[in-house]
């Protein structure tokens, strides 16, 4: 990039309305020998949270997916879309211009088992939707800052069990899969939603309830979800041990790679 692109990009980055106001959405996407997996998924979502952002700006989505280029190797793609801000104003007067960035970081995640630990945080606004993917992690950062290096945490707003900061929560109870309800707090991530599919097609009980903080320990299975890693298991919540899903790799296996149709 030369020094004038770099400015100019520096420049467009303080009028964004992301870079301002912190107003933007993202995903990320799994990419296999450059092929983007759930890339249906991703748009759709994208589309959702673009017409509940900005209305009316849905339109423009398929010119800039038009845009975006997918590397050959293996890696994780991020789509960040957001708007320009003009001049001081808190919403545009006008449809916006929207932009969608992208970033790609070869090689694909290495296989871990996390250790897990409950953390309260604090709501996020009731009215908002289940599918918005935004870059406001700041509060649970923060609300997570006293964790070890190699925990991970699990959230709870007041009682209730949410998702993990970058996935939604799947336990076992010896015949169902259990996951959270999504809503404001809980996001129906991209990876919950291939789930729910991957457990119509194999005849796997999913069901999506509230999940009560005390209730969580009693489960000895636990994963951590999302559409990048797939099914990760957690291997420990709080100080309870916890072991290994009979059908684990199975399922990984399937989650990435069984044809299902939708």
């Amino acid at each position: 990039m030369s020094t004038s692109d770099s400015l100019a990009k520096q420049d467009g980055l303080k009028r964004s309305r992301a870079f301002l106001l912190g107003e933007s959405v993202f995903t990320s996407l799994r990419v296999v020998a450059g092929k983007p997996l759930f890339l249906p998924l991703h748009f759709e979502r994208l589309r959702q949270s673009a017409e509940w952002l900005w209305p009316e700006t849905s339109s423009q989505l398929d010119e800039l997916f038009q845009t975006i280029s997918f590397p050959e190797g293996d890696g994780v793609l991020r789509l960040t879309l957001f708007a320009m801000q003009e001049g001081r104003q808190l919403r545009p007067s006008d449809i916006p211009l929207l932009h969608l960035d992208q970033q790609f970081w070869a090689g694909l995640p290495v296989r871990e088992t996390p250790r897990a630990r409950l953390v309260k945080c604090p709501p996020r606004p009731s009215e908002w939707p289940s599918f918005l993917k935004t870059g406001d992690y700041l509060a649970r950062l923060v609300a997570a800052r006293h964790l070890a290096a190699e925990e991970i945490p699990l959230f709870h707003v007041g009682d209730t069990v949410t998702e993990f900061i970058h996935a939604n929560l799947l336990l076992w109870d010896g015949g169902s899969f259990i996951t959270p309800k999504p809503g404001a707090d809980t996001l129906d991530g991209v990876g919950l939603r291939r789930f729910r599919s991957l457990c119509r097609h194999l005849g796997i009980r999913l069901l999506e309830r509230e999940v009560h903080v005390t209730e969580v320990k009693k489960y000895r299975t636990a994963f951590a979800l999302n559409a990048v890693r797939g099914l990760v298991p957690v291997r420990a919540l709080d100080e309870c041990e916890l072991v290994a899903h009979p059908l684990e790799l199975k399922l990984t296996e399937a989650f990435f790679h069984e044809a299902i149709d939708e």
